[in-house]
C-alpha cells in the first residue's frame, strides 16, 4: 500500500485532484453526426428551416441549463467555401438541452429574425479597422458563461488573404484590425457590443495576422475556461488562452475575474515564473508565450478549445495544425499555464476528407470522465459542422502531492506501489521513500512550479525503472534524488530512447547525491541541457555506473562534484561549460572532453581514462591511465603539480608486455610522484624496457 504520513493530511486530499495520466494517442475516431446542412443532406437538424444551409465552427458554451452554439460565416445555400453565398450572416447561434451526444446534438432552437431565420447575433461596433480595408466579416472565437450571461469574444477580419490588396505579399492569411468582447442573455436578439473592449495594436494598424506576418497581437482568438469547480480548487479567475488571428500561432495566456470581464485593464497576462508562483503581466505585449509558434518538428496552434479532463486528471487543449492538410492535436498540462506537454495526433488529415479545421471541445460531451471526448468540426467540403469523437489512449500515472502549508506529505512505497507500467510523478514537495523493491515505467520528479519533489532510496530500497528518471523538467521546479544505499537502476525504453537514462535538471533544477549504495544508469546522464537550468551531482560514497554518455555540456549549469565513491562512464564525459570537481574516490572513464570553456578540477582522487581532451591540471589527485588501452592520450598540455600522483601497473602474461603507458600531445609538466605497480606476479628482469611516458614538449 501507500502510505501518506503528514499533520493535516484529510484537507490535503481533499483539495487535491485526481491522479494524473498521459495522454499517448488517440483511436476511435468518428464522424457522429452532421449537425447542419441542406435538405436532402444527412443533418441531424433541418437547419435549412432557419436558412442555414452552409456554416461552420460550432463554439459551445453550457449556460442556463442549454448548450449554446456559436457559428461563423453563414449562408442559406451548400458549398459557398466560407465567402460570398446567399444571405451571409457572419455569425448565428442555436441551442439545445440535448446532454447525450452518442447520437448527435439536437438543437432545441436559434436566434431568428422576424422572419424565422437564424439572424446574425454579433456586429462590428462602430470603431474603424486597417485604413481601407474591410470588414469582411465578424466570427466568433470563444465564449464562455458568467454573471448570467455569455460573453463572446470575436474578430474583426479587415482582409482574408484570397486577395492581395496592394503593397501586401501575396499570401494566405487573416489580417485583423482587433478582437473585441460582446455579451448576451436570454430575451435578447443579439450580443451588445462591450465599448472600449479591443484586443489591438499601440497606435493602430494591423493587430495580428496569420503567424509569419506581421501584426503583435495574440488574443486574435481565444478559447476561455474556469479552472474551477472541475479542479476543486479555490481559483475563481477565468483564463483566456490566445493564438493570433489565422490558423496557425504560438499561445498565450490571460486571465480576469468573472466581475471585472469587461474591463481589459483588468485583465492580467501571464509572464513565467517567479519563486514557484505564476507571475502576470498587464499588457499582453509584455506577455511570453506558454507554447511556441512553431515547436521543434511541427506546427503552430489553431482554433484552440481548452477543458480540464478528469479522466486525465490534467487541463488538455485541442487545436488543429498547420499548412494544407491540417491534422487535429491534444495537449495536456497540471496548470493553465503549463508546462504543456508535447501534442498528439487525435485525427489525420486523411480520415476527414474534405478540409477539416476548428475541433472544439465541451466538458459536457465527454463519456467514461473523459476518457472518449465529443468535439465539433467543420469541413470545407461540403461547408458544415459536424459532431466527431475519439477516444484517448491514456498511461496511467500516480501523483504524490504537498499540502498547502509548510509541511509536506511523505510517499512510503512498498512492493507493488507503484506498478512497473505506471508514470509516475512526484511534485508539488511530495518525498517518495523507496524502503523495498519498487518498480515504475518512468518517473519524473518536479514537472511543474512549485516546490517540486525527492525520491530517497534507503538502504533496504531497490527500484527498477523501465525507462527514465527525469528531475526538474519544468522551469522554476526543483527535483531531488538522494541515494542512502540499496540500489536504482534506470532502463532502456526501446520505443523511445528519450525515455532513457538520467536527466538531471531538464529545464529547472536537479539534485542527484549519492552517499550508498549503487546508482545504474542505462543509457545517457544529462545535466542541465536547456538554458537557465542547473543540475549537480553530487557523489560521496557508493557506486554510479553509467552505460553511456555523461554530459555535463548543456546550455544550463552542469556541476559534478566527486568527494568520494566510484563513477563508471562507459562512454565520454563533456565537460563542455560545465564544472567537474573531483576530489576523492574514482572516476573512470573512455573519454573525456574538457574544450569549451567549462571547468574540470583535479585535486584528489583517482582519474582513469583513455583519452582526455583538452588541458589536464593535476593538482593533487592520481592520474591512473586506462587497463583497457595500449595508452592514455592525453589531447593537449598535462602539468602534474607536487603532492599529485602518476600510478602506472606492469604486469601480464608476457613477461611485462602489459603496462600502462601515458602519452602526451602538448607540453608537460611533472611534479609529485610516479607509482609503479607489478600485476599478475610479474618480476622484471634486468634489460626489461618499459615506455610508459611520451610527450612533446
Amino acid at each position: 500500500m501507500l502510505a501518506l504520513t503528514a499533520c493535516g493530511l484529510l484537507a490535503a486530499l481533499a483539495a487535491a485532484p485526481a491522479a494524473a495520466s498521459i495522454i499517448t494517442g488517440a483511436q476511435n475516431f468518428e464522424i457522429v453526426a452532421r449537425l447542419t446542412g441542406t435538405p436532402g443532406s444527412s443533418s441531424i437538424n433541418p437547419s435549412w428551416q432557419v436558412g442555414v444551409q452552409g456554416t461552420d465552427l460550432g463554439h459551445m458554451v453550457n449556460h442556463n441549463g442549454k448548450t449554446y452554439f456559436l457559428f461563423g460565416d453563414t449562408f442559406d445555400a451548400e458549398g459557398s467555401g466560407g465567402s460570398g453565398g446567399p444571405d451571409w450572416r457572419y455569425n448565428v447561434m442555436a441551442y439545445s438541452t440535448d446532454a447525450t451526444p452518442a447520437d448527435g446534438i439536437t438543437f432545441d432552437g436559434w436566434i431568428t429574425r422576424p422572419n424565422g431565420t437564424a439572424r446574425q447575433v454579433i456586429f462590428p461596433g462602430a470603431e474603424q479597422g486597417v485604413p481601407g480595408f474591410g470588414p469582411i466579416t465578424y466570427i466568433p472565437t470563444g465564449a464562455i458563461s458568467a454573471n448570467n450571461k455569455i460573453y463572446a469574444w470575436s474578430m474583426r477580419i479587415d482582409w482574408d488573404g484570397f486577395t492581395d490588396p496592394p503593397d501586401v505579399p501575396s499570401t494566405d492569411g487573416w489580417m485583423l484590425s482587433h478582437a473585441g468582447l460582446s455579451s448576451w442573455q436570454e430575451g435578447d436578439s443579439q450580443f451588445r457590443d462591450v465599448p472600449g473592449f479591443r484586443f489591438e495594436a499601440p497606435g493602430g494598424g494591423a493587430y495580428s495576422w496569420a503567424e509569419g506576418r506581421e501584426g503583435p497581437g495574440n488574443f486574435g482568438m481565444v478559447a476561455a475556461s474556469y479552472r474551477s469547480p472541475a479542479e476543486n480548487v479555490n481559483d475563481p479567475y477565468i483564463y483566456i488562452w490566445g493564438t493570433p488571428g489565422g490558423r496557425e500561432g504560438g499561445v498565450k495566456l490571460a486571465r480576469v475575474l468573472p466581475a471585472q470581464i469587461e474591463n481589459l485593464s483588468a485583465y492580467q497576462f501571464y509572464d513565467g515564473m517567479a519563486g514557484g508562483e505564476p507571475r502576470w503581466a498587464n499588457n499582453e505585449f509584455d506577455a511570453e508565450k506558454i507554447i511556441p509558434s512553431r515547436p521543434e518538428g511541427g506546427t503552430g496552434v489553431g482554433e484552440m478549445s481548452v477543458m480540464y479532463n478528469e479522466a486525465v486528471g490534467a487541463w488538455t487543449l485541442m487545436s488543429m495544425t498547420g499548412g494544407p492538410q491540417p491534422d487535429f492535436e491534444i495537449r495536456q498540462a497540471q496548470n493553465p499555464w503549463g508546462p504543456w506537454s508535447s501534442p498528439v495526433r487525435v485525427v489525420d488529415f486523411s480520415q476527414a476528407p474534405g478540409g477539416m479545421y476548428a475541433p472544439y471541445m465541451n466538458p459536457l460531451y465527454v463519456e467514461d470522465g473523459g476518457r472518449t471526448v465529443y468535439f465539433t468540426m467543420s469541413l470545407w467540403h461540403p461547408y458544415d459542422v459536424y459532431l466527431a469523437k475519439a477516444t484517448l489512449e491514456l498511461s496511467p500515472r500516480t501523483r504524490w502531492l504537498a499540502a498547502v502549508g509548510t509541511w509536506s506529505n511523505e510517499a512510503n512505497w512498498n512492493p507493488g506501489v507503484p506498478a512497473s507500467t505506471d508514470h509516475v510523478l512526484i511534485d508539488n514537495g511530495g518525498v517518495a521513500n523507496v524502503n523495498s523493491a519498487a518498480s515504475a515505467q518512468l518517473l519524473d520528479v518536479g514537472t511543474g512550479a512549485g516546490l517540486g519533489g525527492r525520491v530517497v532510496v534507503s538502504p533496504g530500497g531497490a527500484l527498477t525503472l523501465g525507462g527514465a528518471l527525469r528531475l526538474g523538467l519544468a522551469r522554476e521546479s526543483h527535483g531531488e534524488l538522494i541515494v542512502q544505499g540499496g540500489s536504482i537502476e534506470t532502463g532502456r525504453d526501446l520505443t523511445n530512447p528519450l525515455l532513457a537514462g538520467l536527466s538531471v535538471a531538464g529545464a529547472g533544477r536537479g539534485l542527484v547525491r549519492v552517499e550508498a549504495g549503487e546508482l545504474r544508469v542505462a543509457g545517457r546522464l544529462t545535466m542541465a541541457p536547456s538554458t537557465g537550468s542547473s543540475g549537480r551531482m553530487e557523489l560521496l560514497g557508493g557506486a554510479v555506473t553509467v552505460e553511456g554518455d555523461l554530459l555535463a555540456d548543456g546550455n544550463g549549469e552542469g556541476t559534478l562534484d566527486q568527494s568520494g565513491g566510484t563513477l563508471s562512464i562507459g562512454g565520454m564525459l563533456n565537460v563542455g561549460g560545465g564544472a567537474v570537481n573531483l576530489s576523492g574516490g574514482e572516476l573512470a572513464a573512455s573519454r573525456i572532453r574538457h574544450l569549451n570553456g567549462g571547468s574540470f578540477q583535479f585535486t584528489g582522487g583517482t582519474l582513469a581514462v583513455g583519452a582526455f581532451d583538452g588541458p589536464l591540471v593535476n593538482a593533487g589527485g592520481t592520474l591512473a591511465p586506462s587497463h583497457e588501452t595500449t595508452e592514455t592520450r592525453i589531447n593537449g598540455d598535462y602539468a602534474q603539480q607536487a603532492g599529485a600522483r602518476l600510478a602506472i601497473e606492469i604486469g601480464g602474461a608476457l613477461r611485462g608486455s602489459e603496462f600502462d603507458a601515458l602519452a602526451v600531445t602538448g607540453a608537460m609538466t611533472l611534479d609529485g610522484a610516479l607509482d609503479i605497480a607489478l600485476t599478475d606476479g610479474f618480476q622484471p628482469m634486468p634489460g626489461d624496457v618499459f615506455d610508459i611516458l611520451d610527450f612533446t614538449s
